[in-house]
């Protein structure tokens, strides 16, 4: 069966925001969460927040913080549905509503050309 495709509107139509206005908090967690999956490479770290609209704009400054920082990085992830988290027990029992960022930080590694032009990502270590 033909697969369909159609064109979509992509909705990247922002500029990447500079490094100096990139909030420190935001910084740290990348730096943070790379130092955590060289450790953990299988492994994924999760931020929490409010909505998922903030977890989707930690999201993107941590992308443009990882391509312009010194030692450029790749964050990886996606945020997730809001839901409600219910604590503690009988009457200190309360439930807040919260979205996660879910992501991966690697280091990136630039595309090398083949021997036929073609440019390819090197494989993994041990492939």
């Amino acid at each position: 069966m033909p697969i369909t495709l159609r064109g979509i509107e992509s909705g990247r139509t922002a500029t990447r925001k500079a490094l100096e206005d990139i909030d420190d908090d935001t910084k740290q967690a990348v730096e943070d969460a790379y130092l955590y999956c060289l450790e953990f490479p299988a492994q994924r770290v999760e931020a929490e927040f409010e909505n998922e609209e903030a977890a989707e704009a930690f999201l993107k400054d941590a992308r443009a913080y990882a391509y312009q920082r010194e030692g450029r990085l790749v964050v990886e992830g996606n945020a997730t549905r809001t839901r409600n988290i219910t604590e503690g027990t009988g009457k200190n029992k309360t439930t807040r509503t919260v979205s996660f960022a879910r992501f991966r930080v690697k280091e990136y590694v630039a595309p090398v050309a083949s021997a036929n032009g073609d440019s390819e990502t090197p494989p993994e270590a041990g492939e």
